[in-house]
Protein backbone atom coordinates (compact mmCIF):
# COMPACT_ATOMS: atom_id res chain seq x y z
CA UNK A 1 0.00 0.00 0.00
CA UNK A 2 1.14 3.49 -0.91
CA UNK A 3 1.41 6.34 1.42
CA UNK A 4 3.37 7.97 4.22
CA UNK A 5 5.61 5.91 6.33
CA UNK A 6 7.01 6.27 9.85
CA UNK A 7 9.93 4.93 10.81
CA UNK A 8 10.75 4.53 14.94
CA UNK A 9 13.53 3.11 16.81
CA UNK A 10 11.34 2.25 19.71
CA UNK A 11 8.23 0.03 19.24
CA UNK A 12 4.91 1.54 20.00
CA UNK A 13 6.24 4.84 20.62
CA UNK A 14 4.85 8.36 20.81
CA UNK A 15 5.14 10.52 17.95
CA UNK A 16 5.04 14.03 17.19
CA UNK A 17 1.77 15.99 17.94
CA UNK A 18 0.16 17.57 14.77
CA UNK A 19 -2.99 19.69 14.18
CA UNK A 20 -3.85 16.86 11.75
CA UNK A 21 -3.17 13.47 13.70
CA UNK A 22 -3.23 12.30 17.48
CA UNK A 23 -0.20 10.74 19.00
CA UNK A 24 1.20 8.22 16.97
CA UNK A 25 1.87 4.54 17.59
CA UNK A 26 3.68 2.61 15.49
CA UNK A 27 4.32 -0.92 16.74
CA UNK A 28 7.42 -2.79 15.90
CA UNK A 29 8.73 0.30 14.15
CA UNK A 30 6.21 0.51 11.53
CA UNK A 31 3.10 2.42 10.38
CA UNK A 32 1.09 3.02 7.53
CA UNK A 33 -1.33 6.48 6.25
CA UNK A 34 -3.47 5.74 3.11
CA UNK A 35 -1.84 7.52 0.13
CA UNK A 36 -5.47 8.73 -0.88
CA UNK A 37 -8.85 9.78 1.36
CA UNK A 38 -12.25 8.78 0.44
CA UNK A 39 -14.53 11.37 0.76
CA UNK A 40 -17.01 11.19 3.72
CA UNK A 41 -15.00 7.73 4.25
CA UNK A 42 -16.96 8.12 8.18
CA UNK A 43 -20.43 8.70 6.70
CA UNK A 44 -20.29 5.34 4.56
CA UNK A 45 -19.20 3.20 7.34
CA UNK A 46 -21.74 4.97 9.79
CA UNK A 47 -24.51 3.76 6.72
CA UNK A 48 -22.51 0.34 6.35
CA UNK A 49 -23.02 -0.61 10.09
CA UNK A 50 -26.46 0.58 10.18
CA UNK A 51 -27.82 -1.44 7.57
CA UNK A 52 -25.95 -4.73 8.26
CA UNK A 53 -27.09 -3.89 12.15
CA UNK A 54 -29.54 -1.21 13.09
CA UNK A 55 -28.99 0.72 15.68
CA UNK A 56 -32.32 0.37 17.66
CA UNK A 57 -31.31 -3.68 18.24
CA UNK A 58 -28.40 -2.51 20.07
CA UNK A 59 -29.09 1.15 21.69
CA UNK A 60 -30.47 0.40 25.09
CA UNK A 61 -27.83 -2.59 25.94
CA UNK A 62 -23.71 -3.00 26.77
CA UNK A 63 -22.15 -3.36 24.30
CA UNK A 64 -18.25 -5.40 24.42
CA UNK A 65 -15.68 -4.32 21.85
CA UNK A 66 -12.66 -6.25 20.85
CA UNK A 67 -9.63 -4.38 20.11
CA UNK A 68 -6.38 -5.20 19.42
CA UNK A 69 -5.14 -1.61 18.87
CA UNK A 70 -4.82 -2.69 15.48
CA UNK A 71 -6.66 -0.31 12.48
CA UNK A 72 -9.85 -2.58 12.37
CA UNK A 73 -10.95 -2.61 15.94
CA UNK A 74 -9.50 0.48 16.56
CA UNK A 75 -11.72 2.25 13.76
CA UNK A 76 -14.60 0.01 15.40
CA UNK A 77 -14.45 1.92 18.23
CA UNK A 78 -14.51 5.14 17.11
CA UNK A 79 -17.30 4.34 15.09
CA UNK A 80 -19.85 2.83 17.57
CA UNK A 81 -19.03 5.15 20.33
CA UNK A 82 -20.18 7.97 17.85
CA UNK A 83 -22.81 6.37 16.93
CA UNK A 84 -23.73 6.51 20.52
CA UNK A 85 -23.11 9.80 20.95
CA UNK A 86 -25.17 10.66 18.26
CA UNK A 87 -28.31 9.30 20.24
CA UNK A 88 -27.64 10.27 23.96
CA UNK A 89 -31.06 9.10 25.00
CA UNK A 90 -29.77 5.92 24.39
CA UNK A 91 -29.44 3.54 27.38
CA UNK A 92 -26.42 1.47 26.14
CA UNK A 93 -23.20 2.00 26.19
CA UNK A 94 -19.57 0.25 24.62
CA UNK A 95 -16.80 -1.08 26.88
CA UNK A 96 -13.96 -2.25 25.30
CA UNK A 97 -11.90 -5.58 25.36
CA UNK A 98 -8.23 -6.75 25.40
CA UNK A 99 -7.00 -9.88 25.38
CA UNK A 100 -3.45 -10.64 25.57
CA UNK A 101 -2.68 -14.34 24.56
CA UNK A 102 0.88 -13.89 26.38
CA UNK A 103 2.61 -14.88 22.89
CA UNK A 104 4.08 -11.45 21.65
CA UNK A 105 5.93 -9.05 22.15
CA UNK A 106 4.24 -5.92 22.04
CA UNK A 107 1.72 -7.09 23.89
CA UNK A 108 2.20 -4.50 26.68
CA UNK A 109 2.53 -1.78 24.77
CA UNK A 110 -0.46 -2.52 22.77
CA UNK A 111 -2.67 -2.94 26.03
CA UNK A 112 -1.35 0.87 26.93
CA UNK A 113 -2.47 2.20 23.79
CA UNK A 114 -5.60 0.45 23.93
CA UNK A 115 -6.19 1.82 27.49
CA UNK A 116 -5.26 5.71 26.09
CA UNK A 117 -7.49 5.19 22.77
CA UNK A 118 -10.15 4.46 25.93
CA UNK A 119 -9.00 7.68 28.17
CA UNK A 120 -9.93 9.89 24.85
CA UNK A 121 -12.99 8.70 24.08
CA UNK A 122 -14.23 8.32 27.92
CA UNK A 123 -14.99 4.37 28.12
CA UNK A 124 -14.22 2.16 30.32
CA UNK A 125 -11.96 -0.96 29.41
CA UNK A 126 -10.82 -4.59 29.83
CA UNK A 127 -7.57 -6.72 29.89
CA UNK A 128 -7.62 -10.23 30.24
CA UNK A 129 -4.25 -12.45 30.25
CA UNK A 130 -4.98 -15.76 28.14
CA UNK A 131 -1.61 -17.71 28.06
CA UNK A 132 -1.94 -19.97 25.46
CA UNK A 133 0.62 -22.31 26.93
CA UNK A 134 2.01 -23.34 22.88
CA UNK A 135 5.75 -22.50 23.76
CA UNK A 136 6.94 -20.60 20.20
CA UNK A 137 4.62 -23.33 17.73
CA UNK A 138 2.96 -21.63 15.14
CA UNK A 139 0.57 -22.55 12.63
CA UNK A 140 -3.41 -23.91 12.16
CA UNK A 141 -3.17 -25.64 15.46
CA UNK A 142 -2.30 -22.30 17.51
CA UNK A 143 -4.67 -20.13 15.57
CA UNK A 144 -7.40 -22.45 16.86
CA UNK A 145 -6.11 -22.16 20.12
CA UNK A 146 -5.74 -18.37 20.32
CA UNK A 147 -9.45 -17.76 19.04
CA UNK A 148 -10.74 -20.34 21.69
CA UNK A 149 -9.16 -18.89 24.49
CA UNK A 150 -10.48 -15.44 23.21
CA UNK A 151 -13.89 -16.66 22.89
CA UNK A 152 -13.56 -18.02 26.80
CA UNK A 153 -12.47 -13.96 27.93
CA UNK A 154 -15.39 -12.38 25.56
CA UNK A 155 -17.74 -14.71 28.04
CA UNK A 156 -16.22 -14.05 31.23
CA UNK A 157 -15.92 -10.13 30.99
CA UNK A 158 -19.07 -9.83 29.25
CA UNK A 159 -20.90 -12.02 32.30
CA UNK A 160 -19.10 -9.77 34.69
CA UNK A 161 -20.05 -6.54 32.98
CA UNK A 162 -23.74 -7.89 31.71
CA UNK A 163 -23.22 -7.20 28.09
CA UNK A 164 -25.77 -8.52 25.50
CA UNK A 165 -23.31 -8.10 22.52
CA UNK A 166 -19.43 -8.99 22.06
CA UNK A 167 -18.96 -6.68 18.63
CA UNK A 168 -15.36 -8.05 16.44
CA UNK A 169 -14.26 -6.00 13.28
CA UNK A 170 -13.80 -8.40 10.57
CA UNK A 171 -14.03 -7.11 7.36
CA UNK A 172 -14.93 -7.90 4.03
CA UNK A 173 -11.18 -8.70 3.32
CA UNK A 174 -11.45 -11.08 5.46
CA UNK A 175 -14.61 -12.48 4.54
CA UNK A 176 -12.74 -13.09 1.33
CA UNK A 177 -9.55 -14.92 2.71
CA UNK A 178 -11.65 -17.17 5.16
CA UNK A 179 -13.67 -18.46 1.86
CA UNK A 180 -10.27 -19.54 0.19
CA UNK A 181 -9.09 -20.64 3.01
CA UNK A 182 -11.78 -22.89 4.06
CA UNK A 183 -12.34 -23.98 -0.06
CA UNK A 184 -8.82 -25.26 -0.21
CA UNK A 185 -9.31 -26.81 3.41
CA UNK A 186 -11.60 -28.96 1.74
CA UNK A 187 -14.87 -27.37 3.15
CA UNK A 188 -18.53 -28.10 2.66
CA UNK A 189 -21.53 -26.34 1.71
CA UNK A 190 -21.69 -25.06 5.19
CA UNK A 191 -17.95 -24.01 5.02
CA UNK A 192 -18.15 -21.78 2.00
CA UNK A 193 -20.47 -19.59 3.82
CA UNK A 194 -17.78 -17.81 5.96
CA UNK A 195 -17.74 -16.01 8.72
CA UNK A 196 -21.38 -15.43 9.95
CA UNK A 197 -22.37 -11.76 10.54
CA UNK A 198 -24.00 -12.77 14.12
CA UNK A 199 -23.58 -15.69 16.16
CA UNK A 200 -25.13 -16.92 19.72
CA UNK A 201 -22.22 -17.81 22.29
CA UNK A 202 -24.49 -18.97 24.82
CA UNK A 203 -28.13 -17.73 25.80
CA UNK A 204 -27.69 -14.26 26.94
CA UNK A 205 -24.30 -13.20 24.10
CA UNK A 206 -24.04 -12.84 20.88
CA UNK A 207 -20.98 -12.00 18.90
CA UNK A 208 -21.78 -9.30 15.64
CA UNK A 209 -19.27 -8.20 12.90
CA UNK A 210 -21.05 -4.89 11.58
CA UNK A 211 -17.80 -4.54 9.46
CA UNK A 212 -18.49 -7.47 7.16
CA UNK A 213 -19.56 -5.38 4.41
CA UNK A 214 -16.82 -2.63 4.61
CA UNK A 215 -13.09 -3.50 2.77
CA UNK A 216 -9.81 -2.52 4.76
CA UNK A 217 -9.26 0.59 2.78
CA UNK A 218 -12.56 2.01 3.78
CA UNK A 219 -11.32 1.62 7.15
CA UNK A 220 -8.01 2.95 6.56
CA UNK A 221 -9.96 5.83 4.97
CA UNK A 222 -12.12 6.45 7.59
CA UNK A 223 -8.68 6.69 10.33
CA UNK A 224 -7.24 8.72 8.24
CA UNK A 225 -10.62 10.95 8.50
CA UNK A 226 -10.80 10.48 11.99
CA UNK A 227 -7.08 11.01 12.63
CA UNK A 228 -6.98 8.43 14.24
CA UNK A 229 -3.49 6.60 15.20
CA UNK A 230 -3.41 2.53 15.16
CA UNK A 231 -0.88 -0.29 15.70
CA UNK A 232 0.64 -2.14 13.27
CA UNK A 233 1.02 -5.96 13.79
CA UNK A 234 4.00 -7.06 12.14
CA UNK A 235 2.68 -10.88 12.89
CA UNK A 236 0.11 -10.44 10.22
CA UNK A 237 3.18 -11.19 7.34
CA UNK A 238 4.75 -13.86 9.42
CA UNK A 239 4.34 -16.61 6.70
CA UNK A 240 3.90 -19.51 9.35
CA UNK A 241 0.42 -18.66 9.29
CA UNK A 242 -1.44 -19.72 6.44
CA UNK A 243 -4.15 -17.05 6.27
CA UNK A 244 -1.19 -14.51 5.57
CA UNK A 245 0.49 -16.55 2.62
CA UNK A 246 -3.47 -16.01 1.60
CA UNK A 247 -3.38 -12.48 2.17
CA UNK A 248 -0.08 -11.31 1.19
CA UNK A 249 0.92 -14.13 -1.66
CA UNK A 250 -2.00 -15.92 -3.16
CA UNK A 251 -4.65 -12.93 -3.56
CA UNK A 252 -2.45 -10.40 -4.87
CA UNK A 253 -1.10 -12.98 -7.65
CA UNK A 254 -4.97 -14.16 -8.41
CA UNK A 255 -6.00 -10.39 -8.54
CA UNK A 256 -2.94 -9.66 -11.01
CA UNK A 257 -4.62 -12.86 -13.16
CA UNK A 258 -8.22 -12.10 -12.55
CA UNK A 259 -8.81 -8.80 -11.68
CA UNK A 260 -11.08 -7.21 -8.79
CA UNK A 261 -13.73 -9.74 -9.93
CA UNK A 262 -12.13 -12.38 -7.63
CA UNK A 263 -13.24 -11.39 -4.17
CA UNK A 264 -16.80 -11.02 -5.84
CA UNK A 265 -16.54 -14.21 -7.08
CA UNK A 266 -15.69 -15.38 -4.10
CA UNK A 267 -18.64 -13.62 -2.53
CA UNK A 268 -21.54 -14.93 -5.08
CA UNK A 269 -20.07 -18.12 -3.92
CA UNK A 270 -20.81 -17.25 0.07
CA UNK A 271 -24.01 -16.51 -1.16
CA UNK A 272 -25.03 -19.28 -3.24
CA UNK A 273 -23.88 -21.13 -0.41
CA UNK A 274 -25.43 -19.71 2.50
CA UNK A 275 -28.90 -20.10 0.29
CA UNK A 276 -28.31 -23.73 -0.18
CA UNK A 277 -26.90 -24.05 3.15
CA UNK A 278 -30.33 -22.63 4.77
CA UNK A 279 -32.18 -24.75 2.40
CA UNK A 280 -30.61 -28.00 3.32
CA UNK A 281 -30.70 -27.37 7.22
CA UNK A 282 -34.51 -27.07 6.82
CA UNK A 283 -34.58 -30.20 5.26
CA UNK A 284 -32.43 -31.80 8.16
CA UNK A 285 -35.33 -31.00 10.49
CA UNK A 286 -37.72 -33.77 9.08
CA UNK A 287 -35.24 -35.75 11.63
CA UNK A 288 -34.83 -33.61 14.24
CA UNK A 289 -36.70 -35.96 17.15
CA UNK A 290 -34.14 -38.59 16.53
CA UNK A 291 -31.69 -36.31 18.41
CA UNK A 292 -31.78 -35.27 22.09
CA UNK A 293 -29.25 -32.52 22.94
CA UNK A 294 -27.82 -31.65 26.25
CA UNK A 295 -24.62 -29.47 26.78
CA UNK A 296 -21.75 -31.86 26.33
CA UNK A 297 -24.00 -34.69 25.03
CA UNK A 298 -25.68 -35.99 22.26
CA UNK A 299 -28.18 -39.26 21.86
CA UNK A 300 -29.39 -40.19 18.58
CA UNK A 301 -32.55 -43.15 18.44
CA UNK A 302 -30.91 -45.42 15.89
CA UNK A 303 -34.14 -46.55 15.14
CA UNK A 304 -35.80 -43.02 13.89
CA UNK A 305 -33.08 -42.54 11.85
CA UNK A 306 -33.90 -45.83 9.55
CA UNK A 307 -34.56 -44.56 6.23
CA UNK A 308 -33.44 -41.02 6.08
CA UNK A 309 -30.76 -40.04 3.83
CA UNK A 310 -27.08 -39.90 5.58
CA UNK A 311 -26.44 -36.67 4.38
CA UNK A 312 -29.35 -35.30 6.25
CA UNK A 313 -28.05 -37.36 9.47
CA UNK A 314 -25.17 -35.52 9.34
CA UNK A 315 -26.29 -32.24 8.56
CA UNK A 316 -28.46 -32.81 12.06
CA UNK A 317 -25.66 -33.93 13.57
CA UNK A 318 -23.69 -30.54 12.38
CA UNK A 319 -26.38 -28.64 14.47
CA UNK A 320 -26.18 -30.63 17.54
CA UNK A 321 -22.22 -30.71 17.64
CA UNK A 322 -22.64 -26.84 18.24
CA UNK A 323 -25.56 -27.16 20.46
CA UNK A 324 -23.43 -29.85 22.95
CA UNK A 325 -20.83 -27.51 22.64
CA UNK A 326 -18.25 -29.86 20.95
CA UNK A 327 -15.03 -28.60 19.18
CA UNK A 328 -15.41 -28.86 15.13
CA UNK A 329 -12.02 -28.63 14.92
CA UNK A 330 -9.97 -31.50 13.14
CA UNK A 331 -13.73 -33.03 12.05
CA UNK A 332 -12.50 -34.36 8.93
CA UNK A 333 -15.21 -35.46 6.39
CA UNK A 334 -13.89 -39.00 7.12
CA UNK A 335 -14.08 -38.24 10.60
CA UNK A 336 -18.18 -36.85 9.84
CA UNK A 337 -18.46 -39.91 8.09
CA UNK A 338 -17.58 -42.05 11.05
CA UNK A 339 -19.96 -40.59 13.07
CA UNK A 340 -23.00 -40.88 10.94
CA UNK A 341 -22.05 -44.92 10.57
CA UNK A 342 -22.04 -45.37 14.06
CA UNK A 343 -26.31 -44.02 13.60
CA UNK A 344 -27.24 -45.64 10.63
CA UNK A 345 -24.45 -48.68 9.91
CA UNK A 346 -25.69 -51.76 8.87
CA UNK A 347 -27.07 -54.06 11.46
CA UNK A 348 -24.33 -56.93 13.03
CA UNK A 349 -24.06 -59.33 15.74
CA UNK A 350 -21.75 -56.61 17.69
CA UNK A 351 -25.25 -54.30 17.94
CA UNK A 352 -25.39 -56.19 20.75
CA UNK A 353 -22.52 -55.08 22.73
CA UNK A 354 -21.45 -51.55 23.08
CA UNK A 355 -18.35 -50.04 20.70
CA UNK A 356 -16.66 -47.14 21.90
CA UNK A 357 -14.45 -45.45 19.48
CA UNK A 358 -13.02 -41.29 19.48
CA UNK A 359 -13.55 -38.23 17.39
CA UNK A 360 -11.41 -35.23 18.13
CA UNK A 361 -12.26 -32.75 20.81
CA UNK A 362 -12.15 -35.51 22.83
CA UNK A 363 -15.93 -36.57 21.55
CA UNK A 364 -16.50 -39.92 22.29
CA UNK A 365 -19.02 -41.79 20.59
CA UNK A 366 -20.71 -44.76 22.11
CA UNK A 367 -23.02 -47.20 20.09
CA UNK A 368 -25.31 -49.66 21.78
CA UNK A 369 -28.33 -51.48 19.98
CA UNK A 370 -30.82 -48.22 20.05
CA UNK A 371 -28.78 -45.78 20.76
CA UNK A 372 -26.14 -43.37 20.13
CA UNK A 373 -24.12 -41.98 22.90
CA UNK A 374 -21.72 -38.47 22.15
CA UNK A 375 -20.10 -37.59 24.96
CA UNK A 376 -17.23 -36.24 26.50
CA UNK A 377 -16.54 -39.71 28.74
CA UNK A 378 -16.85 -42.97 28.34
CA UNK A 379 -20.16 -43.83 29.50
CA UNK A 380 -22.06 -46.47 27.71
CA UNK A 381 -25.30 -45.27 25.58
CA UNK A 382 -29.28 -45.86 27.48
Amino acid sequence: MDGTKVESRESCQDSPESDSAQPLFACRSTYFWPAELTVNAKNQIFESVLTQWPFDRWAEFTVLVAVSGGADSVCLVRVLNDLFRRRPDSRGHIELLYVDHGIREDSALEAKFVQNLADEQNLLAHFESVGSQAGTNRGQGLEALLRARRYEAYENIAEQIGARYVVTAHHLDDQVETILHRLFRGTGVTGLRGIPASRKINESLTVVRPFLGIRKQEILDCLEEYGQSFCRDETNFETQFTRNKIRNQLLPDLREMFGDQVEQALLRLSESAHEMDEFLGSAAESVQQAFAVTPQKIVVDKHKCHDVDSFLIRRRLYACWEQAGFSRQDMTRQKWLDAVEAIIGESTAREKEVTVFQLPGGVFVNSGERYVTFDLNRDCPT
